[in-house]
């Protein structure tokens, strides 16, 4: 089975205040959100492929980026499943602050190791922890491959923070394991591994 992994559209508008969103922030989609997400269903339509299903995590962001991407893929009628293994992490008591508020607050060294070394940061309350999202993405692929079969394709729309960690448990060093907003990126499931054949991709240079 092959993955797409899909990060959702822009949630902030240029220029505006930039903090940390994650599992308790449900922020819809701006407008290059939008195009983004539009941009990466029609990618996948441009390279002829067929998804069995995508499945999308529960928050507002997530879901318009699955339902956009769906969208571009008619006449096709592509199921979108709601999948809580794609919840994005809580940050704790990063939530709602930007970079600057985090390092007043004592983050500054945990901030650096997990942007330059993909350090899960203690003491600050992120959940439900490393292993257990590890854990549930595992589970979500092998359920996937069980539902669709060994020969499917499937798009699943989250985070850049939690295909940081499927990058880093993957071997992709820390400091390409980013997703920009609207990327892509391309694995290969076969007998529980996963195999990275392209990752953050922009929707026109993606190739299957």
């Amino acid at each position: 089975m092959h993955l797409i992994l899909c990060r959702h559209g822009n949630t902030f508008r240029a220029g505006e205040r930039s903090v940390w969103v994650g599992a308790r922030s449900d922020l819809p989609l701006v407008e290059t959100g939008v195009r983004q997400a539009r941009e990466i269903g029609s990618a996948i339509k441009s390279n002829n492929i067929v998804l069995s299903q995508i499945y999308a995590g529960p928050l507002l962001r997530t879901k318009q980026t699955a339902e956009l991407i769906s969208s571009e893929l008619l006449p096709t009628t592509t199921p979108i499943v709601a999948a809580d293994e794609l919840r994005e992490i809580d940050y704790g008591a990063w939530e709602g602050k930007t970079n600057e508020e985090v390092s007043a607050g004592g983050g500054t060294e945990a901030l650096a190791k997990w942007e330059l070394e993909g350090v899960w940061p203690e003491g600050f309350g992120w959940a439900p922890g490393e292993e257990v999202i590890l854990r549930n993405l595992h589970a979500l692929v092998e359920q996937a491959t069980t539902n669709n079969g060994e020969d499917s394709i499937v798009a699943l729309v989250s985070s850049n923070g939690l295909f940081r960690l499927l990058a880093k448990s993957l071997g992709i060093a820390p400091a390409s394991s980013k997703t920009a907003t609207g990327a892509m990126s391309l694995l290969q499931a076969r007998e529980s591994h996963l195999k990275v054949i392209s990752w953050n991709k922009k929707p026109n240079e993606f190739r299957f």
